[in-house]
């Protein structure tokens, strides 16, 4: 049994890389809409350039 993400926001908290990243990756396939936060929203900007994740700084 898979979950659908459909219609659904995941906030993920982190760097661009790692399981953060596998993370964003998933919830992408699985439909969801993705916000990305982090202290450097440059780094974050660069790692999902060309996708559709919102990207937020948080301190």
């Amino acid at each position: 049994m898979s979950a659908s993400l459909q219609d659904r926001t995941v906030l993920v908290v982190g760097r661009g890389s790692g399981i953060a990243r596998a993370v964003v990756d998933a919830a992408l396939a699985g439909g969801a809409r993705v916000v990305a936060a982090g202290r450097t929203p440059e780094e974050l900007e660069d790692a999902y350039r060309g996708t559709d994740v919102a990207v937020r700084r948080v301190d």
